[in-house]
């Protein structure tokens, strides 16, 4: 029987001996390469048309991937899309000025089709290129947004209501994963032609060592776990304070008797799972002062890599008096 100590003796010999090996290995940082289909796309509800971005993967020969001008031969590009009832649609391969001609003097490849979103719906996108793996990739456009203002009254009387909040509900489709909401005041500066302008609301304000400065709404998930095909009902708030701020910034700028207020009309932008899931990971963690460099990723392309999302928009309108 061997004792505890010829054990331990012989465990540390075969850790030397695979570290001696391992040293001898030389080390490649660079990882295995697949071609594979990049695709990305929004769907949104009164768009009459479906547009998609098709390119690929590429193995530059230097590490510096901006040294590598090109792109790989997407020629033959075929895709289709599906939707509700068995309706189906070509999508046609389209190339047109890449934005970065100088490295991409091919052309930037769209695939097309003159198709009108519809909420609430889930579409198909297929796609296949010779010499690549097909790919396919499914998104739900999220359904109507019952929207409306808690507190409406505030919007009115900036300097006179009680409340310290405005509210904004939102019912959040089944098919949506997550919210933004964004209120602009609309007014017409009548001293300087007349025009009409908007200006954003803050939803809070933030004291930092060079002052108080404006924090404008970031993007929101269902406040609770719910099941398959459930709507919920959330409640987005901001502060009475920052409205109060952004009129009274209004008045200095140009001055009482040249403003005259119309409207408050507020915003919101709900997205499917997929471009909810893309935006939070690729914009990392919500944290200013990270150290982290690395890009997270996601995709829902099977077989390729990219997003195919969805979003829509629902509004409404408060009507405001011309003084406030």
């Amino acid at each position: 029987m061997l004792r505890p100590m010829h054990i331990a003796l012989r465990g540390a010999l075969a850790v030397i001996a695979f570290m001696s090996v391992a040293c001898e290995t030389a080390f490649d940082p660079e990882g295995t390469f697949e071609d594979r289909i990049v695709l990305f796309g929004l769907l949104t509800p009164g768009s009459d048309s479906v547009q998609l971005r098709l390119q690929a993967t590429y193995d530059p020969p230097t590490p510096d991937p901006l040294s590598y001008a090109g792109g790989p031969d997407l020629t033959g590009a075929t895709g289709r899309l599906f939707w509700e009832r068995g309706a189906q649609a070509n999508l046609r391969d389209t190339v047109v000025p890449h934005p970065d001609s100088g490295r991409y003097p091919t052309g930037l490849h769209l695939l097309t089709a003159p198709v009108r979103v519809v909420r609430g719906v889930e579409y198909t996108v297929r796609v296949e290129v010779p010499g690549f793996a097909p790919v396919e990739a499914m998104a739900t456009v999220p359904g109507s947004a019952p929207i409306y203002f808690l507190n409406e009254d505030l919007l009115r009387q900036p300097f006179g209501h009680p409340a310290d909040r405005l509210g904004i509900i939102v019912g959040l489709a089944p098919e949506a994963e997550g919210f933004i909401p964004r209120v602009e005041v609309e007014y017409e500066v009548i001293s300087q032609g007349n025009r009409i302008e908007r200006r954003e609301v803050p939803s809070s304000m933030s004291v930092t060592v060079s002052g108080t400065v404006p924090v404008y709404p970031k993007i929101r998930g269902a406040s609770s776990r719910r099941s398959s095909g459930s709507s919920t009902i959330e409640l987005y708030e901001y502060e009475a304070k920052a409205y109060r701020f952004l009129v009274q910034e209004l008045h200095e700028t140009y001055g009482s008797p040249n403003l005259r207020f119309r409207r408050a009309i507020l915003t919101v932008r709900t997205f499917d799972r997929h471009l909810y899931t893309y935006y939070f990971l690729v914009n990392g963690f919500f944290d200013q002062y990270t150290v982290r460099t690395d890009r997270p990723d996601y995709s829902n392309v099977r077989g390729g890599v990219g997003v195919v999302g969805a979003f829509a928009v629902d509004s409404v309108v408060v009507a405001l008096p011309p003084v406030l």
